[in-house]
Formats: structure tokens, C-alpha cells, sequence
């Protein structure tokens, strides 16, 4: 999605990220949406991996589990570390005056609150197109249910 919108809003604009935060509203929700997918998927498995890497380190440390297996529970910590500190940069890309760190924090509340049932209130958006037969507005009110179900406490608000 960020590659189209790129392509459709942004053509000669420098290799990095900063293009993001001029996009037009709604294709500026649809990256926010996108990227609080993410940011709920990676705090998810971090979650896991955590309390996971708690349980493997005392079999590591008694022998029952290899070296090499321990250090792929690290690999995978460290690159899921990766893409959250990615999420953080696009964030900050897309709204440079907002800490980026509240999107990490509002996905840890999301996955605390709700734990795997999460996902059914961040569902698959429709595609937003420019032309006719684009849903930029869906998305847009996605984006909103969203925020209102944060200041809501997390339920999500009828309709």
C-alpha cells in the first residue's frame, strides 16, 4: 500500500520516508491503519516470545535444549525488536509531531485488553482507490472506530 501511495502521491519525492506526512487524509489513515496492524501483530508475537523465552531459558540453562535452538528464540526476539523500531520510524514518518512510541503502547493495550481476539477489530480494510469505486471513505471510518474504541476503553462502538 505505502508503494502505491508513493507512486500515486509522491513520484519525485527523495528515497526516504518523509513524503508520508504530506499525503491527503485519507491515504494518511490507510497507512495509520496499516501500521497499527503491524504494530499489534509485532507486540502479539512479542508477547509470546517473551513468555516463551522465559520458559526456554531455564531448559537452555539446564541442558535440556540446545544452544542453537536457544539462539533462534534470541534471533527472533531481536528481529521482531527490529520491525517495532521500523513501526516507530514509519509512525514518526507519517505524523513527525506525535511520539511514536503511542502507537506501540496503544497495540500493547489492544493486545492486553483483547488478547487474540484483537484481530476482529482490526479486520482486513477495503482497498482504497482514487477513481471511482474507492473506498478511501471506509477507510477513513475504519480508521475512526478504531481511535473511538482507544478513548472508549477499547470497546468498540456500535455500528
Amino acid at each position: 500500500q505505502k508503494e502505491k501511495f508513493r507512486e500515486q502521491f509522491a513520484k519525485d519525492a527523495p528515497d526516504d520516508n518523509s513524503w508520508m506526512c504530506n499525503l491527503p487524509p485519507q491515504a494518511k489513515d490507510m497507512l495509520k491503519y496499516r501500521l497499527m496492524q503491524r504494530a499489534i501483530g509485532g507486540m502479539s508475537l512479542l508477547q509470546k516470545i517473551d513468555a516463551d523465552a522465559r520458559g526456554y531459558w531455564k531448559l537452555f540453562s539446564k541442558g535440556i535444549v540446545t544452544s542453537q535452538f536457544w539462539n533462534s528464540v534470541l534471533a527472533a526476539e531481536r528481529q521482531l525488536s527490529q520491525e517495532i523500531e521500523a513501526v516507530k520510524a514509519e509512525a514518526m514518518a507519517i505524523e513527525p509531531r506525535q511520539d511514536p512510541q503511542g502507537i506501540i503502547a496503544e497495540a500493547m493495550q489492544f493486545v492486553s485488553r483483547f488478547g487474540d481476539k484483537v484481530w476482529d477489530m482490526f479486520p482486513e480494510p477495503p482497498s482504497m482507490g482514487a477513481g471511482p469505486g474507492g473506498n478511501g471513505e471506509a477507510i477513513a471510518k475504519a480508521a475512526q472506530a478504531v481511535a473511538a474504541a482507544a478513548a472508549a476503553g477499547g470497546r468498540m462502538p456500535p455500528g
